[in-house]
């Protein structure tokens, strides 16, 4: 019975006369009418698709037994649909595998880091970023517990339990079912060939015995957003509960493949074969190939266009047992599984890419992407970290400078923060109790500030101006944040903004728009701008000892950011914060 059909609570249904269950597989007979469940005639739900016409167990004597959808085609989602050579191959289908193992792909070498477990370490990170996905051959010095490579299917059954339901798609339809882990079992262990092709990517185990047997990698576990920031106690009958994306149990059979996708909120995932071997489909995640994907995922054709023809390059790496993949964040992939498979990872936010993290959770709520699809608890955790990060921020000095990525990251994320506060209600499921939104948002922004210029005193003009004209050829547009709602302190901040412009410019020598520079403010009030080869001194970032004596008590902060392709540049940020 679909959602979208009415039905009476109160109405019996099946031998076993029980009400209707959304929960429940059920299926009509074509014959009575009737709906029964699947669990009461013997009807596993990955079986429906294939059953044409349906006849219950009174209907059989008369109408005889059911009848099975004709097999017509072999590139569509729909295999009874008539082969007239017309229709494209879709995804998914035994054609497209077939295809796609003929297909050649860009050398991985080119974009793929591989390096010891042992120096995976922060400090590396720290250093050299994470924007390339990264393989360490074997688990040693990774600090990642798994089980023994003899580990069965029936062990995970005996672990997260018999009756644990959980999604698995149907590889040849590229459409979502329900499976228990018995009914999983029976299936993955039947004696081949199995007549259908079924994969398993979302078997989240945290609650169950099965966690005990899986540790993820140290590196992981360092920057984990999760682990470094969420608190150990919720408060009580808080509407939140702590994100289960950290241990992921994935199993494939032969041939199974997963579409092009950006893993959600743009997360990074650490992913390791234990057994069999899994093909990866990389893209890198430009503006412009972020841009074509979502023109991909919203078109009617998706299924039937392989998106590694959109775009300049796809590259394909093998990850066989014993690898440990790192997929850093935003990037585009697919997957195909050349043999059984067993693997287990886990998904995890992290500080060294804020932006684009930020950035994909937004393309999620534009695609109007279904909740079971989303982070869990998403906006609540990236408050948690904001905190996190603003105390980390606090405790940067001018001998050790916060790293730029950090400092970009974290403009990006004011912004974003201010975003959700104004355009929605800050409701208790979305926000933790435990935090002020907007106090968290101005402190983050004064010391924001601050942290500019510890950044900016530790490094030469010429190294600055450098980074500013290698970050931005054309600004593209600005966002400013108003962080006061008191309508007369408003007008106190509109008139020492326009004071503060004209002793800007009159420092920095430069009071016109530069030519060629292709920078356009939103419409709306008019904004002097800095030419972008110039550096504000920090005089610039000071109040005037007049114009504290004109507010009272309180915090008024105002923050100008500037964008090239949406990604935000620190280098060329003004700031201006007065405490009083």
């Amino acid at each position: 019975m679909s959602d979208e059909q009415e039905y009476d609570p109160n109405e019996l249904y099946c031998t076993c006369k029980r009400p209707y269950s959304p929960s429940q597989f059920m299926i009509e007979c074509d014959a009575c009418k009737d709906w029964f469940h699947g669990s009461c005639v013997g009807i596993e739900e990955y079986q429906g698709n294939d059953i044409d016409t349906y006849h219950c167990p009174r209907c059989v004597p008369n109408h005889g037994p059911l009848i099975l959808k004709r097999r017509r085609n072999w590139h569509r989602h729909d295999y009874s649909e008539i082969n007239d050579g017309k229709k494209a191959i879709q995804s998914g289908t035994v054609a497209f595998i077939h295809k796609l193992k003929e297909r050649e792909f860009a050398n991985i070498d080119d974009i793929l880091l591989r390096i010891r477990g042992v120096d995976l370490t922060v400090d590396y990170l720290e250093e050299h970023g994470f924007d390339l996905p990264i393989l360490v051959e074997t688990k040693d010095d990774l600090g990642l517990r798994v089980p023994p490579p003899n580990f069965k299917i029936s062990d995970i059954e005996r672990c997260v339990g018999p009756m644990r339901e959980f999604d698995v798609i149907d590889v040849s339809r590229q459409d979502d079912i329900k499976m228990r882990m018995r009914e999983w079992t029976e299936y993955y262990e039947v004696v081949r060939p199995r007549k259908k092709v079924l994969n398993v990517i979302s078997l989240e185990f945290s609650d169950t015995e099965l966690s005990k047997y899986v540790t993820p990698p140290k590196i992981v576990r360092e920057i984990d957003w999760i682990e470094v920031y969420w608190p150990e106690e919720l408060p009580p009958d808080c509407l939140y509960s702590k994100p289960q994306v950290q241990k992921y149990c994935l199993m494939g059979v032969k041939d199974s493949y997963t579409d092009f996708h950006v893993d959600f909120g743009g997360t990074s995932v650490w992913y390791h074969v234990l057994r069999g071997e899994k093909v990866f489909y990389f893209i890198k995640p430009t503006s412009l190939n972020l841009m074509k994907y979502e023109q991909w995922v919203s078109s009617a054709t998706q299924s039937e266009t392989f998106f590694g023809d959109l775009v300049d390059d796809c590259y394909t790496c093998s990850i066989r047992p014993g690898n440990t993949l790192f997929i850093p964040t935003g990037w585009i992939h697919a997957v195909l599984t050349p043999e059984d498979s067993l693997v287990f990872g886990g998904n995890f936010l992290q500080r060294y890419n804020i932006s684009q993290q930020l950035q994909v959770y937004e393309l999620e709520l534009r695609l109007d992407t279904p909740l079971k699809f989303l982070h869990p608890s998403y906006e609540c955790l990236t408050w948690y970290a904001a905190q996190g990060l603003l105390y980390e921020l606090q405790g940067y000095t001018k001998e050790l400078p916060p790293p730029l990525n950090l400092l970009n990251g974290l403009a990006y994320l004011v912004v974003v923060l201010s975003s959700w506060v104004k355009s929605r209600q800050t409701s208790k499921d979305k926000v933790p109790e435990t935090l002020d939104p907007v106090v968290i948002i101005q402190q983050l922004t004064k010391a924001l500030a601050v942290a500019v210029m510890k950044f900016r005193s530790s490094i030469s003009g010429d190294k600055l101006q450098f980074e500013i004209n290698k970050n931005v050829v054309v600004l593209t547009g600005s966002k400013s944040l108003q962080l006061t709602s008191n309508k007369r302190r408003h007008g106190v901040l509109e008139k020492k903004r326009s004071k503060g412009n004209q002793r800007w410019h009159k420092a920095s020598g430069d009071d016109h728009t530069s030519e060629g520079s292709g920078d356009e403010y939103p419409r709306g009030r008019r904004h002097k701008r800095r030419s972008v080869t110039s550096a504000p001194s920090d005089d610039d970032f000071r109040s005037s000892k007049e114009e504290e004596d004109e507010e009272e008590d309180g915090i008024v902060t105002e923050v100008w950011l500037y964008y090239k392709l949406g990604l935000c540049v620190i280098n060329c940020i003004y700031l201006n914060v007065k405490t009083y």
